[in-house]
Formats: C-alpha cells, structure tokens, sequence
C-alpha cells in the first residue's frame, strides 16, 4: 500500500516594488490599489502619504470661481475679491469663467473686467443688444488666443477685435471690406450647444458634449473651424492641459488628447461622472469629480500615468500660479496644495496577495516595510475569502525609522491587505514569505 509523505516545500519569496496607482476594476493585479485615501505616488515607485493643504481664506459663502494673475481672485455670493478684500459686487449666481487679457481680469457670463493696474471695474461692451454696435455677445465660456479673446454660446464661435476687448462688432473697416484686425463671429452646424473652450497647440478648441471642434489660422479672413472627432466634453471647468496634453471629462469619463482621436485615461476608475472640475500645477492633473452620490478628488500623473484617490474635497474651481495650485471649495476655504503642516489620515487597500488558485500554501507572512515618524500609529487589516475586514496588528513608531512589519495570514483562496495610518508615512515595498506544505506520493 502506498502512503503519502509530507513534505515541507521550499520557502518562495516575492517583493511587491512598485505600486502602481488605483484600480478599481475586476483585472487589478497585486500590485495596485483596490482603494486609497491620502496618498500619493508622485515618488513612485515609492508610496507616501499626501503632501499638506494650507488654508488661505475661508468663512466663504456661495463659492463660485478663483483665478491667479497679480493678485489671487475668487467670486463669492456675486462679490469679487482681490487677495481676500472685496473690490466689487453685483456678479451673477453660478459658475464663470475668466481670462486675463492685457491687465484686465475678464469675467463672464457677466461681461464684466477688473483693472489690475488701477483696481477699477466696469463693462465689457455697451449695454447693447448684440449685433448693435459697441455691444458684447452673451458668451459663457471663454479663453485668450493670439491677442484676441475668444468665446462660445450656443452653437456659435465668437472672437473679439484683434488687442481690444470692448469691440466685438467690428466686422467691415472703413473701405466696406472684411476687417483683419475686426472682430469675427461663426455659427457651427453641429448639434447641442458649446460645454467649453480652451486655447491649445497654438489654435482653439471648442467642445461641444458629442463634438470636437478647432479654429485655425490668424485673422478673420482665414479662419477656419473643422470638426476633429464626436468626443466632447460637459464641462468647460474641466479642460485643463498638463504637458502638452489635453484633459476633459464627458459622460464616458477623462479623457486625454494629444492630437488624432481622443483616448479614455479612467477606465480603472470604473465610475461614471456626472461633473468634474480640473487643475494642475504642471505635472499632476487634480480632478475633482462627482459620480451622482459623492465627490473624490482624484490625481493622475501625466509621467507614471498611474491614478489614486486623496479624498472627497468638493472643489468648485482650481486656479495655478506655476507650480503651486489653489483650489476653491465648496467648504468655503481656499486651499493652497503641497503647503502647511496638515496631519493627515491615510489607507492603502491591496488585493490578492495570496495567488489564487495555489492550494500547496501553508501559511505566509506579508512584511510591509514603511517608514513613518514619530508617534505614528500603523494598523493593519485583513480580510480572507471576502470576509469583512479584521484588525490583526497596529505598530506605534517610538522615533522616525522604517519598520518592516510582519502580517501573518492562513491558507486562502482571496485576500485583501488594508493598511492606515494617522501621520506621515513612506511604504516601500510589501515582501511575500510563503511556507508551503504539499503531498508527495510514493
């Protein structure tokens, strides 16, 4: 008769080295993040807890837009203010969109200016009912391209007279020709109204939700708007370019675009957005985003292209001096980013540690090596064959160092590893020991 011998196997070993970013979908490997909070991979491969958010203004009610030019502005409650001290009154509800043009700050739907070389305010346009002369179209959104500001509304293209914003009826010059220095104005056949524009690569670009559209070329007389492709966008506060490229969100997520046909960048997301408003300090592109429930602030790195989640900070508007970026939100502060002495919370949730469908495992044991400061408190959770998550270990740091922490887990098919902590934090790796135990029959 033939017996089974027991025999120890070998130990393996594996190292996860590089995180790499959120995902959410059923095809996440070992190595990303099921879920997040407060962290960051801008040292990637490394993982480390956000940087800080400095609180500039706040007690601000109705938040309705902020923008950097000499000074840092916002509108609140139909008021405009200029580094916190108000300048004038009498703003529309709702959102704007606003450009600096030769020292003016341009607001609209409003069709309204501030001087930053005086403080005064005043009129874009007459008054007038548009085409009369000296009057402003109804635009909602608008951008700067060649010495010329730019808007949309409904279906139309509209550009100011070349260096001057108070003239957008000027179309024919004093010889009864077409004006190369007058304003100019373009119906666009597509369905549905204009979401957004933003100057690009040296042209401008107009979205509708299911259309894309560019204007090309230097004056009236050679302008020119052809159709590029039926990805748009829903909304203007999204378009945001970061290195060169072009990012926007619509109804089937962000999206980025380079040039040709616009590509979906969130599919590991696995959410559908309702709205979303976009910044950037020149590397990452910060989105914050609403799925119909809640709003995430979410972060891609236009270099690593990986995603991950800080938290549900509802932005209303973002506004970038360089590399700094401010951010208006709906909690009535200004936030400055990666400033300030913030302590923050963070977790990190992996999955599938534990190589499904191997069944010769023993047991093993995680080592999850991460640097904190002092007095920093690590816990540690586990969850195994989709059992509800179960606190296994917590380590207080009693000085600035790195800790290899040990997490031991039984045989099983499915695991997921949560880590927390409540102070800054760097992980390096997650190494993998597996003691295993087989059959061997003689």
């Amino acid at each position: 008769m033939k017996l089974p011998i027991l025999n120890e196997l070998p130990k393996a070993e594996s190292s996860i080295i590089d995180f790499r970013g959120l995902n959410r979908t059923i095809s996440a490997s070992t190595n990303e993040l099921i879920d997040c909070e407060n962290i960051s991979l801008k040292d990637y491969p490394k993982l480390t807890t956000r940087k800080p958010r400095e609180v500039i203004y706040q007690g601000i009610v109705n938040p309705q837009a902020i923008f950097k030019g000499q000074k840092l502005y916002y509108i609140a409650d139909g008021k405009f203010y200029a580094d916190g001290i108000e300048k004038f009154s009498g703003l529309s509800e709702g959102k704007k969109s606003i450009v600096e043009f030769h020292k003016k700050i341009c607001i609209f739907p409003d069709k309204k200016y501030y001087d930053e070389t005086d403080g005064t305010n005043g009129n874009i346009g007459n008054g007038e009912t548009y085409p009369e002369a000296g009057s402003c179209p109804d635009i909602d959104y608008v951008c700067v391209h060649d010495n010329r500001v730019f808007g949309v509304k409904g279906s139309t293209i509209y550009g100011c007279a070349l260096g001057n914003i108070q003239d957008w009826t000027t179309f024919i010059d004093a010889d009864g020709n077409p004006s190369e220095v007058g304003a100019y104005a373009v119906d666009v056949a597509s369905p549905g109204e204009f979401k957004g524009c933003i100057e690009y690569q040296n042209h401008v670009i107009a979205l509708k939700e299911n259309y894309h559209h560019e204007l090309y070329g230097q004056k009236p007389s050679n302008f020119t708007v052809i159709e590029v492709s039926k990805t748009g966008t829903t909304e203007n506060n999204s378009l945001v370019e970061v290195n060169s490229i072009l990012y926007m969100l619509n109804r089937q997520g962000v999206f980025r675009y380079g040039g040709g046909q616009a590509s979906n960048i969130s599919l590991n997301l696995n959410e559908n957005y309702v709205s979303g408003v976009s910044g950037t300090n020149g590397r990452f592109l910060y989105m914050s985003l609403y799925n119909g429930e809640n709003y995430n602030l979410y972060v891609f790195d236009s270099l690593s292209q990986l995603w991950w989640r800080e938290d549900d900070l509802q932005a209303v508007d973002f506004a970038q001096d360089g590399d700094i970026l401010y951010c208006l939100a709906a909690d009535g502060k200004v936030y400055k980013f990666n400033s300030g002495t913030e302590e923050i919370k963070w977790q990190f949730t992996l999955t599938d540690l534990s190589e499904i469908g191997k069944v010769n495992k023993k047991n093993t044991t995680l080592y999850a090596s991460i640097y904190a400061e002092y007095d920093t408190e690590i816990e540690v959770f586990i969850s195994e064959d989709r059992k509800p998550f179960k606190r296994v270990a917590v380590y207080r740091y009693d000085s600035d160092t790195v800790k290899n922490i040990p997490i031991s887990i039984n045989a099983v098919s499915e695991l997921k590893v949560k880590i927390q902590g409540n102070k800054y934090a760097e992980v390096y790796s997650i190494q993998k020991k597996i003691v295993g135990g087989g059959v061997v029959w003689r």
